[in-house]
């Protein structure tokens, strides 16, 4: 997993909260090395809000829908599949002037030309009936092509029909998640796995992330770097 978390914002506010506090008699930021402060409002706001931004990004395995996972999986790999970026459910209008709600829309590295995305989370193979519905939507769309993710891959028939249509077959199992996968297409198997690292209690954090906060809110201004990154792959 990798997750880019920008300081940016979060570096102006403690820098906004800390000239309020010396503005309000709070002794400065000199004086912090000797003996600990009140830490502003905005310091321990913007420390809450790394804290609940991590905490989301843990607790995501648990409810992401497993289209979401694909599409992500589609971004991480996308060079594989010749795209330059995989964008989120929407409706592609055929030149039926019918209406298609996409699972995801493959772009690929012209800008313009796209592969439709389809995820099927069933229990069996992908049916042959199934397979021609994408295929038409493919038609009516003007799109270059398809992929179809399912966690048994297709039947038969509905491979037949995916050949022909340049429908590209994904095998994703049905409890990935963003960390924990296996994912599958075109005689490549890829597989993901999350390292569990100690934990520690949110409360326990608060306490800490205070603490700090209040005995070095000069000194872990100075320090403080513009981005966060965490990545354990």
């Amino acid at each position: 997993m990798k997750f880019r978390l920008s300081g940016s914002s979060w570096f102006r506010s403690v820098v906004i909260g800390c000239k309020q506090a010396d503005t309000a008699g709070v002794a400065s930021a000199e004086t912090a090395q000797n003996r600990p402060v009140a830490a502003p409002r905005k310091i321990i706001s913007g420390a809450q809000h790394l804290i609940l931004e991590i905490s989301r990004r843990n607790s995501m395995t648990g409810w992401e829908s497993y289209e979401l996972v694909a599409r992500y999986l589609l971004e991480k790999f996308a060079s594989e599949f010749g795209l330059s970026a995989v964008e989120a459910k929407q409706a592609v209008e055929g030149r039926s002037g019918t209406k298609w709600e996409v699972d995801a829309k493959g772009v690929l590295a012209d800008g313009e030309s796209f592969l439709i995305v389809e995820c099927k989370r069933w229990g069996s193979r992908i049916d042959q009936a199934t397979t021609a519905s994408l295929a038409y939507q493919i038609t009516d769309t003007g799109a270059s092509g398809g992929i179809i993710v399912s966690p048994l891959g297709l039947q038969d028939g509905a491979k037949k029909v995916a050949a022909a249509e340049q429908i590209v077959e994904v095998t994703l199992h049905p409890e990935s998640s963003y960390t924990d996968y296996f994912i599958s297409f075109m005689e490549k198997g890829f597989a993901g796995m999350r390292v569990e690292l100690p934990q520690i209690g949110i409360t326990e954090v608060r306490a800490k992330v205070r603490q700090r906060i209040a005995v070095n809110v000069g000194i872990g201004i100075m320090g403080f770097r513009s981005k966060i990154t965490y990545s354990d792959d």
